[in-house]
């Protein structure tokens, strides 16, 4: 170890001698082995030292895993201020090195004159020089510190040396080395998180940046969403909101705070071969400490006993107080399959980017998973949520899609009476396809909630349901309390702004949507345009729909969303030839039926738009229908349009 006693660096001191880190002479408080890594790093500075050398120096033989390093830099680096990324160097892969900078003298050539030294320190005389080992140093002045060229310089003692009895050295050396055990050296008090109501749990990084696997780190984050949103103590963010935050640089604090939450789960994941590497910590997004944290290192398929062990110590940590149906569910393993999960992670990621790609690409990873393990509940369930966002999106046949996601989402239920996302699933099968049973769908969206408070899919479809029955204002509820648990989510975002607008508040639903429109891409949903152009907003809507064109082709919903422009402008021809391209696109199944009575509704053309409405009805066609959008002002009289509602099995 080098003989140097202090290491300066910007406002910082590192006081080897009395083991400590000072900023402005007072003291910097660091965990003993946070300390310990910069300190080995000086004494090797200008040299590279691998990871697992780091680990062996400061752990001394015991089993670690890459992440309690990398959490060590991270604490010295807030302790810094961020400071520290200008001297200690991440050569990734390899490890790290504290740089060597022009001017940085050994203690030997320091002690023969160096310029670094502040003049007015008086240098050690001949009898002296011996006892400098010993001894306190003092520190440099002002003056060398601000005028020195190179950021580090070591500090001789300029006291003089007084001479004791070799006792009475160790006796002060051990009342030294006491009172560093007993102020850096003992365990900090863990924090309590009992107060905790809000958490974010975010997406896994890998240990390694080159292997990088985004399936497996956001599906470990959902596993974990998923088992602690079923009580009713504490808002846990959807994955959906958390999903962006799963770059290596994120920072978790930061993270919480867009989030709006109290505390973030955050972690390592990696996979090797047959085994898994896991790290974890619960951080208080307040003052950043850490409330628990936790390290596994265990065969891949025991990645459940993993979610098991994660799980049930947040919970424990959060002093969350369950009843013992809470426990079980805390607890629950959906399957003991491991290819059956990981096909399941993999449909799961694809279904919730909700493209008609990602959509017919997650279904086929959902029907491998169930292939892997028939009794597996919360793939059918997944599979019926796809094939309902097909059918909202008109990706496929509305008749064709109901069929299968009311299978499995039956499915699904009978396997697990006690699953949040079956009965959610089953509920929004009877509120999405006309003619709509809604006691039923309300009553199975409801007991979704009741069992996964934190669900915001089951909070959105009884929006869905409660607004198609004309009861605006419960709607309105139900999108605000979802949009609590998702501030980012750009869909539930724009649904309060279409609640304000069936609620014929037309510039606040206006101020609504305008505020999601950095949260994601514009015109996913047919309500959109309706907003533009009840705020009169059309030669706008048409520009959006054009750049949002160049980048999403053959895309019918902005189609739809044009010729919707071109009818409230009053341009026949050109809304006449939009109806024609829907026609084309869904003269099979009438997909478009719904969208093409809107247009000729827009026209008002009466007696197209109620024929294009009944042809819907009659192919089972019509999927989610708001009685009271402005769109059908024009035909809301006519009693055909009475009788249509009354088929729907809408209340009048």
């Amino acid at each position: 170890m080098s003989d140097e006693k202090i290491y300066l660096f910007d406002e910082f001191t590192l006081d080897l001698a009395r083991g400590c880190l000072l900023r402005a002479g007072e003291p910097v408080h660091l965990r003993p082995q946070s300390y310990e890594v910069p300190k080995y790093l000086v004494d090797h500075r200008g040299r590279l030292v691998s990871n697992d050398r780091l680990i062996e120096e400061v752990w001394r033989g015991r089993v670690v895993t890459d992440d309690s390093l990398v959490q060590c830099l991270r604490d010295v680096r807030h302790a810094l201020g961020g400071s520290s990324g200008q001297h200690i160097r991440n050569v990734r892969g390899r490890g790290y090195m504290l740089e060597a900078v022009a001017g940085d003298h050994d203690q030997r050539q320091t002690r023969e004159g160096s310029s670094e030294i502040d003049p007015g320190v008086k240098a050690p005389e001949d009898g002296e020089a011996a006892g400098n080992k010993a001894a306190t140093m003092q520190a440099a002045s002002p003056l060398a510190v601000k005028t020195r060229r190179a950021r580090f310089a070591l500090l001789t003692d300029s006291t003089k040396v007084v001479t004791l009895p070799v006792a009475s050295l160790l006796v002060i050396t051990l009342a030294v080395g006491a009172a560093y055990y007993f102020f850096w050296s003992r365990p900090e008090p863990p924090a309590t998180a009992a107060g905790v109501r809000s958490l974010a749990v975010l997406p896994f990084k890998p240990l390694a940046g080159e292997s990088y696997d985004e399936v497996l780190e956001l599906g470990m984050a959902d596993t974990l969403i998923a088992r602690l949103s079923n009580n009713r103590q504490i808002v846990v963010r959807p994955t959906g909101a958390v999903r962006r935050y799963g770059g290596l640089e994120q920072d978790p604090l930061a993270a919480g705070r867009a989030l709006n939450v109290e505390a973030v789960l955050d972690g390592h994941i990696q996979r090797s071969g047959d085994r898994i590497r896991v790290s974890a910590r619960l951080v208080s997004v307040d003052d950043g400490k850490q409330l628990w944290a936790g390290q596994f290192d265990e065969q891949m398929a025991d990645i459940f006993t993993v979610q098991d062990s994660i799980s049930q110590r947040v919970a424990a940590a959060l002093a969350l107080k369950l009843s013992g149906e809470e426990q079980k569910r805390l607890s629950k393993r959906h399957t003991s399959n491991i290819r059956a999960y990981q096909s399941y992670l993999q449909g799961r990621y694809h279904v919730q980017r909700r493209t008609r790609e990602h959509l017919l690409t997650g279904i086929s990873f959902y029907e491998k998973a169930i292939k892997e393990d028939a009794n597996y509940a919360l793939a059918y369930a997944g599979l019926a949520d796809a094939y309902s966002f097909l059918v909202s999106r008109a990706y496929i046949a509305p008749h064709e899609g109901r069929r299968r996601a009311r299978e499995a989402a039956a499915k699904a239920l009978a396997l697990d009476d006690n699953l949040a996302e079956a009965h959610s699933a089953i509920g929004q099968t009877h509120i999405f396809f006309a003619p709509y049973n809604f006691a039923v769908g309300d009553r199975e969206l409801r007991r979704a909630i009741e069992l996964s408070p934190n669900l915001t899919t089951a909070h959105e479809f009884l929006r869905n349901s409660l607004q198609e029955q004309g009861r605006l204002d419960e709607g309105l509820e139900e999108a605000l309390k979802a949009r609590e648990l998702d501030p980012l989510s750009p869909t539930i975002a724009r649904n309060v702004a279409f609640s304000y607008l069936l609620r014929r508040e037309y510039p606040r639903s206006l101020e609504h949507y305008q505020q999601t429109r950095e949260l994601g891409p514009l015109f996913v949903f047919g309500i959109e345009i309706e907003i533009y152009i009840q705020n009169g907003l059309l030669d706008e809507a048409l520009l959006e729909l054009e750049k949002a064109a160049r980048e999403r082709r053959d895309e019918p919903l902005l189609t739809y969303s044009a010729g919707m422009v071109y009818a409230a402008q009053g341009k026949q021809i050109e809304a006449l030839r939009i109806i024609e391209e829907l026609e084309q696109m869904s003269k099979v199944g009438l997909n478009h039926a719904h969208w093409i009575a809107r247009i000729y509704a827009t026209l008002n053309d009466k007696e197209l738009a109620l024929n294009w409405l009944e042809r819907g009805l009659d192919a089972e066609a019509v999927g989610i229908f708001f009685k009271d959008a402005p769109v059908w002002d024009t035909i809301r009289s006519d009693p055909r349009f009475v009788t249509l509602l009354r088929r729907m099995n809408i209340p009048q």
